[in-house]
């Protein structure tokens, strides 16, 4: 992104789209996990609406596809500053 243009999140965020909607299908189809709504007030909607639209779980190859066109990576790694 653009360093000029201003930041709503300290992290970057999914884009509304088919990877947010398959994002939150993949947490929302797993009981032991929980759906947090982005910093970015923004996303609300989009995330609200992939939640009531849920249908079914996202196939690991439709993830992983995400991951690369993205080039998405973990928030937190376990590295030392998550332990302090």
């Amino acid at each position: 992104t653009d360093s000029t243009e201003p930041h709503y999140a300290w992290y970057q965020p999914l884009p509304p789209g088919d990877a947010l909607r398959r994002a939150v299908a993949f947490v929302l189809s797993r009981p032991t996990l929980f759906l947090n709504s982005s910093s970015d007030a923004r996303l609300l909607g989009p995330i609200l609406d992939a939640a009531e639209a849920l249908t079914t779980a996202p196939s690991a190859d439709d993830l992983q596809a995400d991951i690369a066109e993205l080039a998405m990576e973990p928030l937190f790694d376990g590295g030392a500053l998550e332990r302090i």
